[in-house]
């Protein structure tokens, strides 16, 4: 038995030659209304499924009705071939546009099957047709290398009957982890601050807590402070005994990009992460840089907890984007809401939590504030710490703040001294 994962929402593309398999397919895994077919549009449009003249009205309408239910936040599965770059395109715009995942499930098959097949069904296609269809299969691998799908897989059409589908959550998405929860803010390689808040909440050393409670950490566990190292493994080891939650920051980010060897200039708070990086032994370097982007590919950009009334992101989420991923909602987790400009070295940045009107409590940090309160059920609790400030945590469901001092200011000239500049790479897709 073969089993198939498909995220609920997604838009699910069918593609294979006529004959394959893929309607059948469809109808046994998904409902009538989850399935949008070519030939059902042409019936509706036409009274004829066979009639080809119609075509460009026929895509019109489902690209449409795909466009409405993507951004309704609903399963929707594509049947046609598709088999052509030009087919397939449009469907990967409308997904991108809804901030949903997409998914290509190929069909493959040889042309002695589509062909006994196709003798089988009421409507044959010639065998012009099917020829193409095969070539067009055949020349499938080099097109998907330029087409960004977030996966792909390949089924056997003479399989088709083994294979199981499993719907699953968005990684976001954890509806059933209820807390309680304390969300920790910017930590910023403050460790003796993070240590003694900590302590102050209750866990013990190895991240246990006696009423259950696990830290949510709000990400930027590194730069600018004095040990971003020490943090790392204190919250590393906690993640790998799965006694932590963890939304990455936009100078975590940074860090696994310079560790990948990526063009990442080493400036700004990145250099003090680096210069400690390059002390580590050969050894203790190739196990942390493990361990680390490890955690950072596993970690989803936003966190939907308690059976949705908490959402965790290290920049904030508007409502329109629960539920959805996508380049431009991982931006938005990483850097809050910008307008790609910079003013005096520092991104222009927009207040959309002043209109914030959402069902959960969205808890972010990113944004040096003085004080940490609930605005419109979203809370900013990066205290500037490492500037200074204070380092904060969010309890919950007590929905109440706990707060430890800086023991100094670490860098720039105090917390209202500096904020994100724009070394920061503000990245918007």
């Amino acid at each position: 038995m073969t089993e198939l994962s498909v995220y609920e929402p997604s838009l699910i593309v069918l593609c294979g030659p006529a004959g394959a398999g893929k309607s059948t397919f469809a109808h046994r895994h998904f409902s009538p209304t989850e399935i949008l077919n070519a030939d059902v549009m042409r019936g509706l449009l036409c009274d004829d499924v066979n009639d080809q003249d119609h075509n460009e009205q026929v895509f019109e309408v489902l690209h449409r009705i795909a466009e409405i239910r993507l951004q309704n936040g609903l399963c929707t599965v594509i049947d046609a071939t598709n088999l052509e770059t030009a087919a397939r395109l449009p469907l990967r715009r409308l997904a991108k546009h809804a901030r949903l995942p997409t998914h290509l499930v190929i069909i493959e098959a040889d042309l002695e099957l589509i062909r006994r097949r196709n003798s089988e069904r009421d409507r044959e296609v010639g065998e012009g047709v099917l020829r193409r269809h095969m070539q067009l299969l055949e020349e499938l691998e080099p097109s998907l290398s330029k087409e960004r799908w977030g996966r792909i897989d390949k089924l056997d059409a003479r399989a088709l009957s083994e294979v199981r589908v499993k719907r699953c959550t968005l990684p976001p998405i954890q509806f059933s982890l209820t807390g309680p929860f304390d969300v920790i803010g910017d930590v910023h390689g403050c460790l003796s601050e993070l240590r003694t808040l900590l302590d102050r909440l209750g866990y013990t050393e190895d991240g246990s807590h006696p009423d259950g409670r696990r830290p949510v950490f709000v990400g930027d566990l590194v730069d600018r402070g004095p040990d971003s190292v020490g943090v790392l493994k204190l919250v590393l080891s906690w993640l790998e005994q799965d006694r932590a939650l963890l939304v990455p920051g936009n100078h975590d980010d940074k860090l696994y990009r310079w560790l990948q060897g990526r063009a990442v200039k080493v400036q700004g708070g990145l250099k003090t992460t680096v210069a400690e990086w390059q002390e580590l032994s050969a050894p203790e370097e190739r196990l942390l840089r493990s361990r680390f982007m490890a955690a950072m590919e596993a970690a989803p950009s936003y966190l939907w907890l308690d059976e949705g009334r908490l959402l965790v992101s290290h920049g904030g989420l508007e409502e329109r984007d629960h539920g959805r991923v996508g380049d431009a909602v991982r931006a938005f987790c990483l850097f809050g809401k910008t307008t790609g400009k910079v003013i005096d070295g520092f991104p222009e940045r927009l207040d959309w939590a002043a209109d914030y009107e959402g069902g959960p409590a969205v808890v972010h940090g990113h944004v040096p504030v003085r004080v940490a309160q609930w605005r419109n059920r979203v809370a900013d609790i990066d205290l500037g710490v490492v500037f200074g400030g204070e380092l904060c945590a969010m309890r919950w469901p007590e929905e109440t703040f706990v707060t430890v001092p800086a023991e100094r200011a670490w860098w720039g000239e105090g917390i209202w001294g500096a904020t994100e500049s724009a070394d920061e790479e503000i990245r918007t897709s």
